[in-house]
């Protein structure tokens, strides 16, 4: 589907509304453009109402009763009363289905992946450096918290605020804004902690058990951590090796030319008895090759 002006919809978004299309259980892909396009005006929404909103509080703040307090306040519960009626009017005509549920997770997704995610990751990552020893796993919660707290700050709040004369009279007044932004807010800032410790979790239990899942891509990594920019010489040496003394096996460490070998091969062998008993047993046939040679 294309507009007036020939802008196509990126690839992915259009494959997801075909996929809808053929297996939406029901849904249109009027549902699934519904959803995204309410779930993209989100954040724009709920940034604008922010905005409004400390200006006014800040109005009411150094000019309580004034003119400009007065205006901010006529002009943040109408445009509160549309944000309330604009949500509602979505939840009521647009019904639950996959469809629904495609577009909204495309919507929410849509500004991250346009570019803002990166923006704000950015920022986030920024302000956890700023945090002085301590661990990486730490700054990465630190991090996902930012991140899920802008998040939550510039979602909409919908829900009514209760704060007239009337409502504070009778003991029946809900939430202010300021509450109910300071919960997203917070809301926001538990989850992405939250995904961001379970995430650093379940990459230290994979790191842990890379060993045993597969032990060869770890000794690889290893070693090509260890040589460097030295592992091509070192792999063309082991696989030239001349052999100087008819039955005479040197170790790859003593062969490769690299003094980082060498002491892994030392550090081995005090680590494990095993090892070091393979050694000097190489040793010993090694002597006794060179003996017969003489």
């Amino acid at each position: 589907m294309t507009n007036p002006s020939g802008w196509q919809l990126p690839q992915p978004i259009q494959d997801i509304r075909n996929w809808v299309s053929e297996h939406g259980l029901g849904s249109s892909p009027q549902d699934f453009y519904a959803a995204a396009g309410h779930n993209v005006m989100k954040p724009l929404h709920g940034a604008a109402q922010l905005i409004e909103h400390g200006l006014g509080g800040t109005a009411n703040l150094v000019a309580p009763g004034s003119s400009v307090a007065q205006f901010f306040n006529q002009d943040n519960a109408q445009n509160d009363a549309y944000l309330r009626k604009w949500e509602q009017d979505y939840q009521n005509s647009t019904p639950t289905n996959a469809g629904t549920v495609a577009g909204a997770a495309i919507g929410q997704a849509a500004p991250l992946v346009a570019g803002a995610g990166e923006k704000l990751a950015q920022g986030a990552d920024y302000l956890a450096g700023l945090i002085p020893k301590v661990p990486q796993l730490v700054k990465n919660i630190v991090s996902g918290a930012t991140q899920g707290g802008l998040l939550g700050a510039l979602q909409p709040v919908t829900a009514p605020s209760g704060n007239s004369v009337g409502d504070l009279v009778q003991g029946t007044a809900g939430p202010s804004f300021l509450d109910q932004k300071m919960g997203q807010i917070g809301a926001g800032a538990l989850t992405g902690g939250g995904l961001s410790a379970a995430g650093g979790v379940l990459s230290g239990i994979g790191k842990g058990l890379q060993p045993l899942i597969n032990p060869q891509a770890t000794a690889r990594s290893y070693v090509g951590n260890l040589l460097g920019d030295q592992a091509p010489q070192v792999l063309q040496n082991l696989q030239n090796a001349p052999t100087f003394v008819p039955g005479s096996m040197p170790t790859a460490a003593q062969v490769a030319g690299s003094p980082e070998l060498v002491m892994a091969e030392k550090a081995l062998s005090n680590q494990f008895p095993a090892f070091k008993a393979a050694q000097m047993a190489r040793s010993n046939a090694n002597n006794a090759a060179r003996i017969d040679a003489l």
